[in-house]
Formats: C-alpha cells, sequence, structure tokens
C-alpha cells in the first residue's frame, strides 16, 4: 500500500489552504 509520509500530507494541507485562500471561496 501507498503511504503518505507526514511532510508530504503537511506540504499538501499548506497548498490546498495555500489555494482556498486565493480563489477566496464564500
Amino acid at each position: 500500500k501507498f503511504h503518505i509520509p507526514e511532510t508530504a500530507s503537511r506540504v499538501t494541507q499548506k497548498v490546498f489552504f495555500f489555494l482556498r485562500d486565493k480563489v477566496r471561496i464564500p
């Protein structure tokens, strides 16, 4: 099975929030 390291998960979360902030979803 594929296991995502905690670091990668954190990076993905940061990117997700960054994009979300850029898009400015109401």
